[in-house]
């Protein structure tokens, strides 16, 4: 019975062997099963493996939010990411590098301008990774760069300051160094010469604020970065070296990072540090620093040579720009004192004579003759012809703008038969910046007018000509009365002033009851000063005036005057030459008394009134004004002596 229960433990022991090998040797077991579905419930496991070891990461979208003086660009990726940089392009630009970006044929499409910031891809195709450019259109206070779970988060705030200096202490920028990665192979690259073990760290945390991870902002103060850490942003490595020596741990720092390193006869010395994730030209620095080493950038070559030899080359450098700057002083010195007579054709003398006599030698002598407008000025050749240069280029005559004005008065019917519309989607008030236009056929936006209010518009693609002829067509049916057409040539920055009216007497009664007469003006005032710009437009400073006698009268002493209802515009605009403005808003009603009536019979007594019609027309006109200015351009001055 024992033997029976041997032979049958064996044939078990033996089918349960056979059924674990075929188990583990056969694909498509329980085995595989098991693994696959530990894959199952980790489904975000080997893709963030694959990021970390920079294998096909993915770019999803990108979003920009403005939020007050903070704008928020979230970068959405397949997985965390580990390998990201953030640099400024000068004051207005920056770049985002993804360099865990791999597949950068499907890049997601961009979205719109922001009040902030326009973004678009660089071009990463030597490079590798995915490349992000900013364009600012706000001043960059600070910002703030950051992971949270798969997306990359940069937080950039703004100034809100209108003088664009911002005061007190200026806050700081900062990008923490997102998490190490984990990698399960490590490119290392060793040196026999340096002593020691140097790491690659080509892909790894960005260098930007590297040093304290501190940067100042774009407004700061000269003289900041001074006053702080240095602001590295190298590509950054990893180094560990004992003992190593100096030029063989230089030419290490040149081939990790491709620079170009020109290496004096007299560097030498020991180095020992270690590194993890450093800017390498922060490295450079420190390894200089130890060794009382300094550097000259020569183009694209960085000279290395011992700080008293830099020093010496730029203090002898230094002095020798002082003495050439000495000898072209004595130079200007040389020669023969002579005398010349320099006419003045539109400037003061007195004026001009002051800016040469800063430049005049001491044995130099200037004299003015403001009757003949001469300057008679004694000196050495050199310091002559530099005092022509000056003023050939101070005495140059003003430009003069000639103004051209229409002042008419038109019915409601010729103001549409014109397409001047004073009140179409406007608000009321009078305009001031950023006037609306009108082209040939008149037609016009022009913000609508309170009683009482002035209106503005700027004619554009037109001249005064055709204005004249659209307004002769209209006075010929009476639509239209031109009042006045005056014409003034006027200096740049001067003031020309046109009035036209009448004067309303008053009588007026001092302390001693003595009675006398005071006119006073009811006058329509155009004041019109021109500025004219260096990109040749006119910046026109309009003071209209409308003051009128009323039909109210007012008992004053023994007599009766009327009142004045006065009008008044004050505005600036810029316009281009030979463009033509606009001013109307200024309305008057006229009542006129009309009879109709049947000859003969309108005069019978009681009966007649049944042949007659009396009426009171009621004509709303309008004031209109023109300006036209045109800028008239000098003359060339003789040529002086």
């Amino acid at each position: 019975m024992r033997g029976y229960e041997r032979i049958l433990r064996g044939f078990l022991v033996l089918g349960l062997a056979s059924f674990t090998f075929w188990s583990c040797a056969t694909p498509g077991t329980a085995g595989k099963s098991a693994k696959e579905g530990a894959s199952a419930e980790e489904p975000g496991k080997q893709s963030q493996e694959q990021l970390a070891t920079g294998q096909g990461g993915k770019l999803l979208g990108v979003q920009v939010q403005d939020q007050g003086d903070e704008t928020k660009v979230v970068m959405a990726g397949s997985g965390p990411f580990q390998d990201y940089q953030f640099r400024r392009l000068g004051e207005d630009r920056f770049v985002v590098e993804l360099q865990d970006v791999k597949e950068t044929a499907s890049l997601p499409s961009l979205p719109p301008s922001s009040e902030r910031v326009r973004l678009t891809y660089g071009d990463t195709t030597m490079s590798g990774g995915a490349q992000i450019i900013g364009t600012l259109y706000d001043r960059l206070d600070r910002y703030v760069m950051n992971t949270e779970g798969n997306d990359l988060v940069l937080n950039m705030y703004f100034s809100n300051k209108a003088d664009g200096h911002g005061s007190g202490s200026a806050p700081l920028s900062y990008v923490p160094n997102p998490p190490e990665p984990k990698r399960k192979k490590v490119a290392k690259k060793s040196s026999q010469g340096a002593g020691g073990k140097a790491q690659s760290g080509a892909r790894q945390a960005p260098a930007e604020a590297a040093a304290d991870d501190v940067s100042f902002p774009a407004d700061a103060p000269p003289g900041a970065a001074s006053l702080t850490k240095k602001q590295y942003v190298g590509k950054p490595i990893s180094l560990d070296l004992l003992d190593a020596d100096l030029r063989n741990v230089l030419r290490l720092i040149s081939d990790l990072t491709g620079t170009n390193l020109v290496i004096e006869p007299d560097v030498t010395g020991r180095v020992t540090l270690k590194v993890e994730r450093v800017p390498w030209d922060q490295v450079l620095d420190m390894v200089l620093a130890m060794n009382n080493l300094g550097k000259e950038q020569v183009g694209g070559v960085i000279r290395i040579a011992r700080q008293d030899k830099l020093k010496q080359e730029w203090d002898q450098t230094k002095n020798e720009i002082l003495a050439r700057q000495e000898l072209l002083e004595i130079a200007k010195d040389v020669g023969d004192i002579t005398t010349v007579y320099f006419s003045v054709n539109y400037a003061q003398p007195a004026d001009i004579a002051k800016k040469i006599e800063v430049n005049k030698s001491d044995k130099g002598r200037i004299e003015v003759d403001d009757r003949s407008s001469l300057i008679i000025y004694s000196d050495f050749p050199a310091r002559i012809e530099n005092a022509r240069r000056l003023l050939t280029r101070l005495d140059r005559a003003t430009p003069q703008v000639l103004i051209e004005a229409r002042i008419v008065t038109m019915s409601a019917d010729a103001s549409r038969d014109l397409g001047i519309n004073w009140s179409v989607q406007g608000r009321s008030g009078a305009a001031k910046a950023g006037l609306p236009t009108f082209s040939r056929d008149f037609a016009v936006n022009i913000p609508a007018t309170i009683p009482f209010s002035f209106s503005i518009a700027e004619v554009i693609n037109n001249t005064l000509m055709n204005v004249d002829l659209k307004l002769a067509a209209q006075e010929q049916i009476s639509r239209v009365n031109v009042l006045a057409a005056p014409r003034v040539l006027t200096l740049n920055h001067k003031k020309a002033v046109i009035n036209q009216g009448q004067q309303i007497p008053y009588l007026k009664l001092s302390d001693l009851n003595v009675a006398s007469t005071e006119f006073k003006d009811a006058v329509l005032e155009l004041q019109v000063t021109p500025h004219i710009t260096p990109d040749r437009k006119i910046r026109l400073e309009i003071m209209a005036k409308q003051d009128e006698p009323t039909s109210t009268q007012y008992q004053v002493g023994t007599s009766s005057v009327p009142g004045i209802d006065s009008r008044r515009i004050n505005t600036e605009l810029l316009v281009d030459d030979g463009n033509i403005v606009v001013i109307g808003g200024v309305l008057r009603r006229n009542d006129t008394e009309s009879t109709t009536s049947t000859p003969g019979l309108s005069k019978v007594p009681i009966l007649g009134r049944l042949f007659r019609i009396d009426g009171t027309r009621n004509i709303r006109q309008e004031l209109v004004i023109f300006i036209s200015p045109k800028i008239i351009e000098a003359t060339s001055p003789p040529t002086r002596g």
